[in-house]
């Protein structure tokens, strides 16, 4: 059994596969009135065109087992489809075939996929959910308890970890600008951020004397605009015997791991650089950092003021040989 893209050439093993159909499949699968070749022509040429996602399972024999598609790419509401042949059914096809499909359209970045399902189909709709569909409402149809309405929304692209040059100055500046009073409290390495701080901070990282890392939305990213710096840590004075390691996250890219991500990309980049001891500050009310930095190899080695007297604790970690 193959798994692939339609095309124009598969007309007639498409058509054969609809006039096969058998009325208990048809009951829940019915995306034309009358699938003939002209219709099918035109939806295979839609697939040629950019405007539609059309995937077939096909026998060795070429005989089109089952076909799924995703139609109506250019409307604010795409649509999805599938259905196999009785002889195929119950063997995982389905779904690597749905799936598929999804890897296709991700790719093309189309943003939702809606469907259709009879709510007297629970396999179908067991197995739509587990690639990811929620419904969000309930529509009429040939079923007699109606339908539900589904929608599948593309996965965020995970944000990307890596060095910050002088090119990103304004996204950092973004960065620092849109920092609350809830993360300043905690991470502030600056008085002030201004222009001329942060164009130091990055050419001093492109000199060598700092290690500069962000954590940036990728395309598509659910936690920013593409580019925006969504996290931002630090290694200062690497050319020295006491670096200095800081980092700070937007809210919205909080409780996700990237806060540990981030550090071991830093902690990482220091054992590379075969840097004997990393240290930092943390306020001694910041609950949620203080575990995270033992887990990571820190450990109190005294006091130190930030805003009142003896409110941080100083920590260091050795390298790891």
């Amino acid at each position: 059994m193959l798994i692939r893209r339609l095309t124009t050439v598969d007309l007639a093993a498409l058509q054969g596969f609809y006039d096969s159909l058998t009325e208990a499949i048809t009951y829940f699968f019915r995306p034309w009135a009358d699938p003939n070749e002209e219709v099918l022509r035109e939806h295979l040429a839609a697939g040629a065109e950019g405007r539609a996602v059309v995937w077939g399972l096909l026998s060795d024999a070429g005989e089109v087992e089952g076909h799924a598609f995703i139609r109506w790419l250019e409307s604010d509401r795409p649509s999805f489809g599938i259905a196999l042949r009785e002889r195929v059914q119950g063997q995982g096809w389905g779904r690597r075939l749905t799936e598929a499909l999804l890897a296709d359209a991700d790719q093309r970045g189309v943003p939702e996929v809606y469907l259709g399902v009879n709510k007297d189909n629970p396999r179908a709709i067991a197995l739509y959910q587990k690639l990811g569909w929620t419904t969000v409402g309930a529509i009429e149809s040939n079923c007699p308890e109606g339908s539900w309405r589904m929608v599948r929304r593309r996965p965020a692209a995970d944000p990307l970890i890596r060095p910050l040059t002088l090119a990103d100055q304004a996204a950092l500046g973004d960065f620092y600008g849109a920092l609350p009073e809830a993360v300043t409290c905690f991470f502030q390495p600056w008085p002030e951020a201004t222009p001329e701080v942060l164009q130091d901070h990055l050419a001093g990282a492109e000199a060598g004397h700092h290690v500069v890392l962000g954590l940036v939305a990728a395309e598509s990213s659910g936690s920013g605009r593409p580019g925006s710096v969504e996290g931002h840590g630090f290694l200062w004075n690497v050319d020295t015997d006491k670096p200095v390691l800081g980092i700070g996250l937007r809210e919205r890219a909080q409780g996700h791991g990237w806060g540990r991500a981030l550090m071991q990309a830093l902690l990482a980049a220091a054992d590379a650089r075969a840097l004997p001891e990393v240290h930092l500050t943390v306020l001694k009310d910041n609950v949620r950092a203080l575990p995270l930095y033992e887990s990571l190899g820190f450990e109190r080695v005294g006091e130190t003021t930030f805003r009142t007297e003896n409110d941080s604790l100083c920590m260091m970690r050795k390298r790891v040989s």
